[in-house]
């Protein structure tokens, strides 16, 4: 499985590839790392990634970067704990698409960052309308 990459693609046509330390983050890649590298030595696989934007596709995989790799860019948990404060600190419509791609990709340390950030009553300032259940029944909606 060494080397093994995915070419994960938004909804609007921008793609990025993914390595293996990246993938592993992702429950829905890691049940079918296995498969997928040893039918496909190269990147051969493509996964889209429904109801969610380049620039938040390329959001999640900075975040699965920084923490497949967390021991070393990272001094300690308090930094880890303030670098994912941050991460989180963005507009509603931003959160609701990092919010899609975590649970489409089954990121569940972004899952719950994200249900920490939620508004706790469902209700929003905009057209959407998010929903946080607990985190085995989560799903996120869509509401114009």
């Amino acid at each position: 499985m060494v080397g093994c990459s995915i070419l994960l693609k938004s909804s609007n046509g921008y793609a990025y590839v993914a390595n293996e330390e990246i993938c592993f983050l992702s429950e829905t890649i890691r049940d079918h790392m296995p498969t997928i590298c040893k039918h496909n030595s190269n990147m051969g696989i493509e996964i889209t990634v429904p109801k969610v934007e380049g620039e938040v596709l390329a959001e999640v995989i900075k975040f699965c970067e920084m923490h497949a790799f967390e021991t070393f860019v990272f001094k300690d948990e308090n930094e880890i704990k303030r670098w994912d404060s941050e991460f989180v600190n963005v507009d509603e419509a931003t959160l609701l698409g990092l919010g899609f791609a975590a649970e489409f990709l089954q990121i569940k340390i972004l899952q719950v960052l994200i249900a920490s950030k939620m508004p706790r009553d469902g209700r929003s300032s905009s057209t959407c309308t998010i929903r946080c259940l607990p985190l085995k029944k989560r799903k996120w909606y869509y509401c114009a």
